[in-house]
């Protein structure tokens, strides 16, 4: 795959809360009953605590939420059906006992020191735009704990070939001062960085990112342009405030 710059100047239940019997199993103690990895999408799993259970919901292993699922009878259930929602009462307990505190979701790839680094590498590479050549690399794995790969140098004239992988997140390359700043428009040669790429296995599509002096900007197929501007000038060489 050959990604290609064209030439400069082209351009939120009602207040209900449950009644949660944490004293079945031993008072002060809150003991998990249960602990079920549900195989169905986004990640859910159910945590019993005490006779009550709770919805985790998970994102490359991050807790992004947590919703109130129900009590088993007996003590604070009054019978009700295990997997009916929304018992009024008082409150569950703090699930931050067996939680902790709460985790801060991963910052934008963009953001992150890593990827910063790694674009910093990859425009002294292509000599700070000076070259006509391009530079980059490739995030692969898992989106909390990423690998920044440097893309192998190919010598192409506003150019940049590779053969994607099928743990490809992202890959980023830059656009030297005599191409254009944006990122390139659709080509009859295949997939380019205005709309990413599909990597191999499963598929999935990839998003490819452009530095160039004008900015850093990301492949979006929703956007008219097909790109969408994430940091101006040489600012994605900097840390995000």
């Amino acid at each position: 795959m050959a990604l290609r710059d064209a030439p400069a100047g082209n351009s939120h239940t009602a207040n209900r809360r449950p009644t949660c019997n944490l004293d079945t199993w031993g008072h002060p103690q809150i003991i998990f009953a249960a602990y079920v990895r549900a195989t169905r999408p986004f990640g859910l799993e159910v945590m019993a605590i005490g006779n009550c259970y709770f919805n985790i919901f998970r994102e490359d292993g991050i807790i992004t939420s947590v919703t109130f699922g129900g009590c088993f009878g007996g003590g604070g259930g009054g019978g009700q059906d295990p997997f009916s929602p929304g018992i009024p009462g008082g409150a569950p307990g703090d699930i931050s006992i067996i939680m902790g505190p709460p985790k801060q979701p991963p910052l934008p790839l963009e953001c992150r020191p890593e990827f910063i680094a790694a674009a910093r590498a990859a425009w002294q590479r292509a000599g700070n735009g000076m070259f006509n050549t391009e530079a980059g690399f490739f995030v692969r794995g898992g989106f909390s704990n990423p690998a920044y790969v440097p893309a192998p140098y190919t010598n192409e004239l506003r150019k940049i070939s590779f053969r994607p992988q099928p743990n490809d997140l992202a890959m980023m390359h830059t656009h030297p001062h005599s191409g254009s700043d944006f990122p390139s428009p659709p080509s009859e040669r295949g997939p380019v960085d205005q709309t990413g790429y599909f990597r191999p296995g499963d598929h999935q599509w990839v998003p490819v990112y452009t530095g160039s002096k004008a900015g850093l900007y990301v492949s979006d197929p929703t956007s008219k342009t097909g790109y969408t501007q994430l940091r101006q000038g040489l600012d994605w060489l900097k840390p995000c405030l």
